[in-house]
């Protein structure tokens, strides 16, 4: 399998997703990753992490309750992955929850 992950979905952005989604049939999805506690547009993270059965990926500082998995990149968090493990880098500036992502 190859494998695959989406990084900070837009909700306007839907029908894009869903449509590369459909594109993607032999990929296995590792995760819905938000880096960040979104206030300048709405995020489709949790609603494309059910449609495509990823889980929905934030730091542990956010504070949104539909988060399935959360992480505590201090100083640094891993999900497995076939290919390797996806690193999380605690960066907060933008955000106090914002961190970077490392794979591979």
């Amino acid at each position: 399998y190859k494998e695959a992950i989406v990084i900070d979905p837009k909700d306007e952005d839907a029908n894009a997703y869903e449509s590369l989604f459909k594109s993607m049939k032999d990929y296995l999805w590792i995760a819905v990753i938000d880096t960040h506690t979104h206030a300048d547009h709405i995020s489709y993270a949790s609603d494309l992490s059910k449609k495509i059965g990823a889980p929905y990926v934030m730091s542990e500082k956010a504070i949104s309750p539909r988060i399935d998995l959360r992480v505590s990149p201090k100083p640094v968090a891993e999900i497995p992955a076939r290919s390797g493990p996806i690193r999380f880098i605690s960066t907060p500036g933008h955000t106090p929850d914002s961190f970077t992502i490392l794979w591979g």
